[in-house]
């Protein structure tokens, strides 16, 4: 039918460079195309229920031979072709779209466990952290006992080294202990009068009537020695 459409339509055009178009022969032509492309539209709007695509291929090849079945109208070659892409195109896209709704479904689960996530990661890498600080340390401190090690070993003979022999002394070097007394004696009675001095110095009690005339302080009264 299409291609009837196409060639009616090369015709009219002719036609048209011929004569206008209130010639009957380009008016017969435009009838013709008016019906045909009304037959086409009624073909595409009727509804093909209950039918797949193989059945809808059965039923165009049957039309394209020459079929006398009246049941269903013919469809075009290119309709179906198109609806099996339209359909592949939506198949294509309904498993798109169960994919991405098991992404979004993965991509909230993981969002709701992003802070529980973060804070392990930051505990982990606290880890790491002191972990290979205490790798390093022990790593060097092993080092340090290698080279200490080697160094003992090669030195072991000239680390200590006998440099007098030891002898037994024919004297005691400490002083005789009378020596000691007569200090002790010395140094006991120089502390005892130095504490003397020390407290008569700063002593500030009056105990005398002539210690208050040597002030010039008036004597108010004085206490009489009472003998018994």
């Amino acid at each position: 039918m299409e291609e009837q459409i196409i060639e009616i339509r090369s015709e009219l055009t002719l036609l048209k460079a011929k004569y206008t178009t209130s010639h009957s022969a380009v008016q017969a032509k435009l009838r013709e195309l008016q019906r045909l492309e009304q037959e086409r539209s009624v073909l595409l709007n009727s509804e093909q229920t209950g039918l797949d695509s193989d059945q809808l291929w059965d039923i165009a090849s049957a039309a394209g031979t020459g079929s006398s079945s009246r049941e269903f109208q013919p469809l075009l070659i290119t309709q179906l072709q198109n609806l099996q892409i339209v359909r592949g195109r939506y198949e294509s896209l309904k498993q798109e779209t169960s994919s991405l709704e098991s992404m979004i479904a993965e991509l909230t689960a993981n969002a709701k466990n992003y802070g529980s996530n973060a804070k392990q990661l930051l505990r982990l890498q606290r880890d790491v952290t002191l972990k290979r600080e205490l790798y390093d340390e022990l790593v060097e401190r092993y080092e340090m006992a290698e080279l200490t090690g080697s160094l003992g070993i090669f030195e072991q003979n000239k680390r200590v080294k006998v440099i007098d022999l030891p002898y037994t002394p024919s004297s005691s070097t400490n002083l005789p202990a009378i020596v000691f007394a007569i200090l002790g004696v010395i140094a006991g009675i120089a502390l005892g009068v130095g504490t003397a001095i020390f407290l008569e110095l700063f002593d500030t009690t009056i105990r005398r009537r002539q210690q208050l005339e040597d002030a010039k302080l008036p004597v108010i009264t004085a206490i009489p020695k009472i003998s018994i």
